[in-house]
């Protein structure tokens, strides 16, 4: 004798149908399992029951020589995958209506994905085999990207050394004093009109905001630093940061499901409406059932969002993490107590009310719930290696070598060619210069020219080597080379595991 009626139903209504270790949505394909199997005393009760789609039972015989395939499980983990699911469920997190399809908003941090998912490249998006609704804030972005020609947000311009923070303060009477922690002190001062119209001709943010009557200082945050990487101080131009947020929508059924529609606000692109506040008339939006199949995803961009400048959140640890080209990374985490409610948003508001998806035995109409700022996943970028060579100078009558800053400074395999002038740079009494390859990667410097007359080339530098370079007397010298990373590491460029990594650990974190 097995379960009874009216434990399966219990069981069943406990997990709203969802396999309890995958947490697909099965329907009718589930099955009540004993955690503890029956030949080793086992109950028919609840406490021993556990729902799991077909594909999980078979991996879940643990005592059973008729399951020789699959990963096998404790009793005791799956009780755990049970109760922690159940208690979704109970606490009311979880819509039983939406079962067939998980919602989530991701926020990318990088601009580069952006522009990935603009020219139809999805092979680095956190869940695999996905679409793109093609929105009007996706028109936008598509023609930000043709004008965006600004890929840093931070623009340096050097100083003499012989202007320290005083003089600075003569140049610029608005220029205020931050006290560091240690002794780094730093001046900010306001950017002008002429300043800031320079990055307008380059970076989409920028353009924006002064076409729509945004500060200055909202824009842009100068700051003088008295001491550099180098000798010399500096002063840095910060641009306002711009996030991106895409709604994904994921199909857990065991269908194919077809988009019929989207009802949405829509939002034109003015002002600085923050992300709570987009309102207004909800459209329909007709779709010739786009079709997305098991396991398959839907991206709809909804809005982009402009960081504060003296923002700082927390994030947890990484749910999952990419290594892509040239060795840079990626990492998906969950954002916490987000307060991207109070982020203003610039450009077209695209804001999803609910969806209508069509299959063979049903239509569903399937509410889309707003921002829940406890359970965003930010899509961060950063680089592991790949930070190109770095250069040390040493003056006269000293010995220590002081660190200046980055030789190369594109991507790899980009071709450089670097003029280091002493004079406009404000380096004087300089001896020696030293070019040192610290990371795990190759320098190739093909030509150094020493006030104009070649001294060197077809130098090759990998991790742990240096060359140093006589320059007592030297007006400037030229370097013209690249670098890359060894040959022999692999690049993944598609995690074949990224979907079922995200369903499991976000378990639709929205529901």
């Amino acid at each position: 004798m097995g379960f009874s009626n009216k434990i399966k139903e219990k069981v069943l209504v406990a997990s709203a149908r969802r396999c309890c270790v995958c947490k697909g949505f099965a329907g009718r394909n589930i099955e009540v399992h004993h955690i503890v199997h029956k030949n080793e005393g086992g109950e028919d009760t609840f406490e021993n029951a556990i729902p799991l789609c077909f594909n999980c039972h078979a991996d879940a015989g643990h005592y059973n020589p008729k399951h020789p395939r699959g990963i096998k499980y404790s009793p005791s983990e799956l009780r755990k995958h049970r109760d922690s699911w159940y208690k979704v469920v109970s606490d009311g997190k979880f819509k039983s209506q939406s079962a067939k399809i998980s919602q989530q908003y991701f926020v990318c941090n990088s601009m580069d994905m952006v522009w990935e998912i603009v020219n139809g490249d999805y092979k680095n998006f956190p869940i695999d085999s996905v679409k793109v609704v093609q929105n009007e804030l996706f028109d936008y972005l598509k023609k930000a990207r043709d004008f965006h020609k600004n890929k840093d947000r931070i623009t340096e311009e050097e100083i003499y050394s012989d202007i320290d923070g005083e003089a600075y303060i003569n140049k610029y009477n608005d220029a205020i004093e931050k006290k560091g922690d240690w002794g780094n002190n730093s001046w900010r001062r306001n950017i002008t009109l002429d300043e800031i119209k320079e990055y307008s001709k380059s970076d989409f943010v920028v353009n924006y905001m002064l076409q729509n009557d945004a500060k200055l200082n909202d824009i842009c945050r100068v700051i003088f630093y008295e001491t550099g990487c180098g000798d010399g101080s500096r002063e840095c131009f910060y641009l306002r940061e711009a996030k991106v947020v895409f709604l994904t929508l994921l199909n857990n059924s065991q269908e194919t499901l077809y988009l019929s529609s989207l009802n949405e606000i829509i939002v034109a692109p003015r002002d600085f409406v923050s992300v709570e506040n987009i309102e207004g008339e909800v459209n329909y939006r007709p779709f010739n059932n786009l079709e997305i199949k098991k396991g398959e995803g839907l991206i709809i961009p909804i809005c982009i969002v402009l960081e504060p400048f003296d923002s700082d959140y927390n994030v947890e640890e990484a749910i999952m993490t990419q290594t892509l080209e040239y060795e840079q990374s990626q990492d998906v985490r969950l954002w916490k107590e987000a307060e991207l409610d109070k982020y203003p948003t610039i450009g077209p508001r695209n804001k999803v009310i609910g969806v209508e998806f069509q299959s063979e035995n049903s239509s569903d109409n399937i509410e889309i719930r707003g921002f829940d700022l406890d359970n965003l996943l930010l899509i961060s970028r950063f680089w592991e290696f790949g930070s190109c060579p770095h250069i040390f100078i040493q003056y006269e009558n000293e010995k220590e070598w002081k660190y200046y800053g980055e030789l190369f400074s594109a991507k790899p395999k980009d071709y450089n060619s670097v003029n280091f002038n002493f004079m406009d740079l404000g380096l004087h009494n300089v001896e020696k210069i030293k070019i040192s390859e610290l990371e795990k990667e190759r320098t190739f410097i093909n030509e150094i020219f020493v006030d104009n007359i070649m001294t060197n080339k077809d130098i090759v530098l990998e991790k742990g080597e240096e060359i140093i370079l006589d320059v007592k007397g030297v007006k400037e010298v030229l370097f013209n080379g690249y670098y890359e990373l060894f040959d022999n590491i692999v690049y993944a460029k598609n995690d074949k595991l990224k979907n079922q990594k995200i369903q499991f650990c976000t378990v639709d974190m929205n529901l």
